[in-house]
């Protein structure tokens, strides 16, 4: 690249690829000068004016310490010679200098930035011409950026090829982020992808992927915007760190996470998550970032749809494994208690039991033990072989009793709660005098593929969020509302999770889901509780 011109609406040519391009020079005034670096430079002096030669020589990648630094926007939405950049940090609008003169950034009076506005040339589109309107131009995410987070679940590598697919088919390029948010607070941006924490996705390295369950880019429980100092980053010391502490051992690398996004180029974000991963997409949203959430349990309560990818496939599965222990049930005469997910949403035990007539306690619903043993007792004595079922989610609770809650927070302030299902057993067999065993529907809930419906959902959902990113429409979260696909506004940092609607849903007397008054009601019968207030 030759030297750039200081003055706003000059220009300078350079090949590339064998394509012409002319290049639009702009400038950009702060109002607090602040270093940069470039190619991980940094001086601690600061220069009293910006000079050509110093635009020369951070074309060469030389920070000699003034608060500057050269920006190329592929895609301007301005005309050269009528600037406007937005801002990183708080994405207000700031006009560009105009003039020779160089503000003196020794007086403190603004910190000066080269923007680059690229031109396409006659021998790629034709030229951008000045004062051609938003509409004539490109626009649109280029580079986007997709991750999940969270516990895995059937049908994450489909909804990955799916925005892969489609994505190329727009002209956008993907870059997948491993390890969930930790991807993008551990990340090294360089000249060439992290391959620690960044995979370049196209059609054949995803072409195979939805065969498959699990998560290729794999997942973690990080938060960024609570960290501990024992999960910090490798490169970044204790030191550097203290910018970030909020509390005692609390770190807050939100900061660090933008910066690794526009360091990469990263236009738009697809994070893939549950209520957790995505309440730290609401930080990103509220700090201006460009994304489009894709919900992902198999709890099922992501506030704002009725359907989290996964779910089905976990209903599926607790189904095949309730059914296959009915022979060891009723060999032993014994009462099966079979432990599922559910911290704060019953969804999973009353969809389970829903499809295996079975008995079921959920959180959203305290229960009198005592009537829930005589059931079960009954049932015991009515079955020709002397069985009985009833699944209990992992936050269900009896009234007047209590559930530990044992180790440490994760990032996310949750703790692991005492086993639900032994606790019980152990409560219905000095009831009843029979045999209770604990059995745990859990992890293997979540391994293997997707079923048809989670593929579907899977698929569709991608392409939904791929609709949404093309269209320019951000801070939004695909969903199914009314039995229909579906976007709504990503829910608060601090919304509550999704309950189930219990007068609605579930029969107290009986410890049954509701089979009766189904006619209006949603394909997978849940609805958005009229209880929960839902973002719109």
């Amino acid at each position: 690249m030759g030297e750039l011109k200081l003055c706003p609406g000059g220009a300078v040519r350079r090949v590339r690829d064998r394509v012409d391009e002319l290049l639009d020079v702009g400038r950009e005034e702060r109002a607090h000068a602040h270093r940069t670096r470039l190619h991980r430079r940094e001086d601690r002096h600061v220069a009293k004016s910006i000079t050509t030669d110093l635009a020369r020589r951070l074309t060469q990648r030389d920070d000699h310490g003034v608060g500057s630094r050269i920006v190329r926007l592929a895609h301007p939405v301005v005309a050269a010679g009528d600037h406007r950049l937005v801002e990183h940090g708080d994405r207000g609008m700031g006009s560009l200098a105009t003039g020779d003169g160089g503000p003196r950034l020794g007086e403190r009076l603004a910190h000066v930035q080269l923007v680059v506005h690229e031109r396409r040339s006659m021998l790629t589109a034709g030229i951008i011409r000045a004062g051609a309107t938003i509409s004539d131009r490109m626009s649109g995410p280029k580079r986007i950026g997709v991750l999940t987070g969270g516990g895995d679940v059937p049908g994450l590598n489909s909804v990955i090829k799916s925005i892969t697919y489609r994505a190329t088919d727009l002209g956008m390029e993907v870059f997948g982020f491993r390890r969930g948010w930790e991807g993008l607070t551990h990340v090294r941006p360089g000249a060439e992808p992290d391959p620690d924490y960044v995979r370049p996705l196209d059609r054949r390295s995803t072409r195979t992927i939805d065969r498959t369950g699990g998560t290729v880019l794999h997942t973690s429980r990080t938060n960024p915007a609570r960290m501990k100092a024992t999960t910090l980053p490798a490169w970044l010391t204790l030191d550097e760190a203290e910018r970030y502490r909020v509390d005692e051992d609390r770190y807050d690398l939100t900061p660090v996470v933008l910066e690794h996004l526009d360091a990469l180029g990263i236009d738009a974000l697809v994070p893939i998550g549950g209520d957790d991963t995505l309440s730290f997409a609401r930080i990103l949203v509220d700090r201006g970032v460009h994304l489009v959430a894709i919900p992902k349990t198999m709890d099922n309560d992501v506030p704002g749809t009725e359907y989290c990818i996964g779910f089905s496939s976990a209903i599926t599965r607790a189904k095949e494994l309730i059914d296959r222990q009915r022979t060891t049930l009723g060999s032993h005469e014994r009462i099966g208690v079979f432990r599922i997910f559910g911290r704060d949403a019953g969804f999973s035990a009353l969809f389970a039991a829903y499809v295996t007539s079975a008995r079921c306690v959920i959180p959203e619903a305290p229960y009198d033990l005592d009537a829930l043993a005589s059931l079960l007792a009954d049932d015991h004595r009515l079955s020709p072989s002397h069985y009985a079922i009833v699944v209990a989610a992992e936050g269900a609770i009896w009234q007047g009793g209590s559930l530990e809650e044992l180790g440490e927070a994760d990032a996310f302030g949750h703790r692991r709660k005492a086993d639900i299902g032994e606790s019980l057993a152990l409560e219905i067999t000095r009831r009843t005098g029979i045999e209770s065993l604990a059995i745990e529907l859990t992890y293997d809930l979540r391994s293997g593929q997707p079923d048809a419906l989670d593929q579907i959902v899977a698929t569709t959902f991608a392409n939904v969020a791929m609709d949404l990113l093309a269209d320019g429409q951000f801070g939004r979260m695909v969903a199914l509302r009314d039995g229909k696909y579906a976007e709504t506004a990503l829910a608060s940092t601090d919304s509550p999770a999704r309950r189930v609607d219990v007068d609605a849903m579930y029969n107290r007397e009986r410890f049954r889901p509701r089979y009766d008054g189904r006619i209006g009601r949603p394909l997978l019968l849940v609805g958005l509780s009229s209880a929960v207030a839902i973002p719109s």
